[in-house]
């Protein structure tokens, strides 16, 4: 049986709090509800409480002295929600997922798994621009709502207040998942949804033609960092940082999937629907099955990270599919 160190420190915590254990384990008891036998497991470490259980009892009683005061950087505004609302702010998405992330790292073996049919969320992170771009794309979704006609997008607006706010909770993001070693499956069609966008703002006339190629060499930008990634085997080009191994799948991925799990971690699973709107599940029955879905997918996938004549194929690959797509929009 796994002993979730960080669990138990938090429950001892709690505890120290309280005039009488025995009491506060009834009054549990009878909020989880539970039997008492599976009450102790769980204040023992023995037996493991869902993320939000943890997140509601750390809201009432504090963080444990044990645990890092800067653990829990950023309020969420509304942390304990599995499923972020539509109209949910692109702050408290980032803000939710950077805190999953950071929580995460505290266990002794944290890993990763990422399906990916477009770009990982994290890797878009190494061009400002780009990032800014699918920012803009967000809120012109939620003005499209409102009927609100949305200003052009420009070389400039990735230094806008609230957006260059949210590329440096993007760029902490990125830190934080760089601790964390994993495995992922990508596809050649990395950045078909990220080109789409990028050509209806274009032909909608939301951008200039200078802004559109700018934002084409910024992909090939992030095609580079993506490529050191796997010649090096590490989640940054200059390969100082965790392990990663990373596989393109022969069959199709229809979905964008990260899964995050350690040994005294709760786990969680995100579906990326549209940067940087998320499902957000934290089902150790959900986990199971998409980890099932992720082995299945690797079982048909080839390796790229190591791998020179792999890696090679799969990069040149993106860069001529990006070179055909960009000149479909001016011919």
């Amino acid at each position: 049986m796994h002993d979730y160190l960080l669990q138990k420190q938090l429950f001892a915590h709690i505890i120290t709090q309280e005039k009488s254990k025995s009491k506060w384990v009834q009054k549990y008891m009878q909020r989880a509800p539970c039997s008492k036998s599976i009450a102790y497991d769980r204040i023992e470490g023995k037996r493991p409480i869902s993320f939000d259980e943890g997140m509601q009892l750390i809201e009432t009683y504090g963080l444990p002295n044990e645990w890092p005061h800067n653990l829990l950087v950023a309020p969420a505004t509304n942390p304990l929600q599995p499923t972020l609302p539509l109209n949910a702010p692109p702050e408290e998405s980032l803000t939710v997922l950077y805190n999953d992330l950071q929580l995460l790292a505290q266990s002794p073996t944290p890993q990763s798994r990422v399906v990916s049919r477009q770009c990982p969320i994290f890797w878009l992170k190494y061009s400002r621009l780009l990032t800014s771009f699918k920012i803009y794309c967000w809120f012109a979704q939620t003005q499209l709502r409102t009927g609100t006609p949305m200003e052009p997008f420009d070389l400039n607006w990735k230094d806008k207040t609230r957006t260059a706010a949210l590329l440096d909770q993007c760029k902490h993001i990125l830190r934080a998942y760089q601790t964390i070693p994993g495995i992922e499956i990508w596809s050649l069609a990395f950045f078909e949804a990220t080109f789409a966008q990028m050509r209806d703002v274009f032909e909608t006339g939301g951008m200039t033609q200078d802004v559109f190629h700018a934002l084409t060499q910024e992909i090939l930008i992030v095609i580079d960092a993506l490529e050191q990634m796997t010649a090096r085997g590490t989640k940054d080009p200059a390969g100082q940082t965790c392990e990663v191994q990373v596989f393109t799948s022969k069959s199709y991925i229809g979905s964008d999937m990260t899964i995050g799990y350690g040994e005294q971690s709760p786990g969680f699973l995100y579906l990326d629907m549209g940067f940087p709107r998320f499902i957000r599940h934290y089902s150790p029955h959900d986990i199971t099955e998409q980890m099932h879905y992720f082995r299945a997918i690797q079982s048909y996938s080839e390796p790229l990270s190591m791998n020179t004549r792999n890696s090679k194929l799969f990069f040149n690959a993106l860069r001529l599919k990006l070179q055909t797509d960009v000149s479909k929009v001016f011919h």
